[in-house]
């Protein structure tokens, strides 16, 4: 694999560029994962960075970093300096404060949806979802969900693929769990993202007139990168039966490569094991210490989460928490963070539950006082008796740290809430144990003497 990359970087770059881009992935690797991930969020904003904003280095980083230095006339070396990456936060957070995106939840359809709210005003629902508009028409934003016994993933498909006199699509992909089509219609110009799932195909399709294109183009990607499914319908959804592993849908991502590192994680079950997505992204082999290699199973990169089905057997296992988390309320984050500095120790962190959302109104999101460093990603979140209300994350504060005010979050941590770690795991066909309704806080060594038996650390090789 490596030795084709080589080939394919042969033949698309001359060597003068070809050296440009390896200093300039060199410099990127460098960079803090925080940094990393605001830069890509940035570019999206600013200079066409149609990826997700993943912390990984390539070819569409790399013409986007470019962009911005040829439009600022600077050294189109790949490599900015402080004060120019400052520069380009401050101007994709200008934008992000001009449009603000905010994240909604759709009743309508069960989806989380980046929405431009100073661009775009409700416009009633339709039988199928809900609609914004912008003041004078030019731009108009559907959410959709249609049951898969009314029309199937591929049959819808081919029919939002079916040229027209009025329809042209210039730009169509199709995978097992999403779709993405681009192109015209009646003039304007149209995205399109449809998810799959076992009962409904559900997306949303923005049409806006060529006139505001260099606004709504880069808008298109981040709503893309930004869609979910909102806990409402996670809860009241059937559970899904065991399935095959299937990955999540990205939007053109960077290729990963693979990489070394060190994360967390935690049992649901005797051999299940789940932790963040990004902890496992690009591993050549991954280990539970203490348990042996594990194989990834499955993952969805929307909601940054995985689960590893472990060769070795725990005695012990989570209790997901079903009833909802209180605004104010203790919790205790634990992990394997800075394995570097600290070796294999387990590290057991108090705090709050400072809000019951994210940056931009993500209803995912839990936001935490508990401090968290890296290698705490994918560790548990429990309540002051040990179940289970999260998942702690550092990759979804990092893909939200342009906030509408244009500063960047300090000592703000977030995790995923346990409603959909539970949709996850059903999807997967795991079954999770549960909390009982009632239960009696206890203290914080308590809880760490609890929780510590199904608290691993995962180890990510290269090979």
């Amino acid at each position: 694999m490596r030795l084709m990359a080589s080939i394919l970087l042969c033949l698309v770059f001359t060597p003068a560029a070809l050296a440009d881009y390896t200093t300039s992935r060199t410099w990127f690797r460098s960079l803090d994962q925080d940094d990393r991930l605001v830069l890509q969020f940035s570019l999206m904003f600013t200079d066409k960075y149609v990826a997700l904003a993943d912390g990984l280095f390539g070819r569409r980083t790399y013409e986007a970093i470019i962009s911005f230095q040829t439009r600022h006339g600077l050294p189109r070396d790949g490599i900015l300096s402080p004060p120019e990456r400052e520069s380009l936060v401050s101007e994709a957070a200008a934008l992000w404060a001009i449009t603000g995106f905010r994240f909604i939840d759709d009743a309508a359809t069960g989806l989380t949806l980046g929405v431009p709210t100073a661009l775009l005003r409700p416009a009633g629902s339709t039988s199928r979802g809900s609609r914004w508009e912008s003041p004078n028409g030019a731009v108009e934003l559907e959410t959709v969900s249609i049951p898969v016994d009314e029309t199937s993933y591929t049959v819808l498909f081919d029919r939002l693929t079916t040229e027209k006199a009025t329809r042209h699509v210039g730009y169509s992909t199709i995978k097992p769990s999403f779709f993405i089509i681009s192109g015209t219609t009646h003039g304007k110009v149209f995205y399109t993202r449809f998810q799959r799932d076992r009962f409904e195909t559900r997306g949303f399709s923005l049409a806006w007139t060529p006139e505001v294109d260099a606004v709504f183009s880069p808008l298109a990607i981040a709503m893309s990168n930004s869609l979910s499914v909102s806990d409402t319908r996670i809860t009241n959804s059937p559970r899904a039966s065991p399935a095959q592993p299937v990955t999540s849908p990205r939007i053109a991502p960077n290729t990963p490569e693979p990489h070394q590192g060190f994360g967390s994680g935690f049992f649901v079950d005797a051999s299940h094991v789940v932790t963040a997505g990004h902890v496992v992204e690009g591993c050549g082999s991954i280990e539970i210490v203490g348990y042996g290699k594990a194989s990834l199973l499955r993952t969805d990169a929307t909601n940054d989460l995985a689960v590893l089905q472990s060769r070795g057997r725990s005695g012990a296992s989570a209790k997901l928490r079903r009833g909802p988390v209180r605004l104010g309320e203790e919790i205790v984050a634990l992990g394997y963070p800075l394995t570097i500095a600290m070796a294999d120790t387990l590290t057991v962190t108090g705090g709050n539950v400072n809000a019951l959302s994210g940056l931009g109104g993500d209803s995912r999101i839990l936001r935490i006082s508990a401090p968290i460093q890296p290698g705490n990603s994918g560790g548990p979140l429990v309540d002051r008796s040990g179940n289970i209300v999260g998942l702690v994350t550092s990759k979804l504060d990092e893909l939200r740290t342009l906030e509408i005010a244009g500063t960047l979050p300090q000592k703000v941590n977030f995790a995923l809430k346990a409603s959909l770690i539970d949709n996850f795991l059903a999807s997967a066909g795991i079954e999770p144990d549960y909390s009982s309704d009632t239960f009696e806080p206890v203290s914080i060594a308590d809880v760490a003497e609890i929780a510590k038996p199904f608290t691993v650390q995962l180890h990510c090789r290269p090979e």
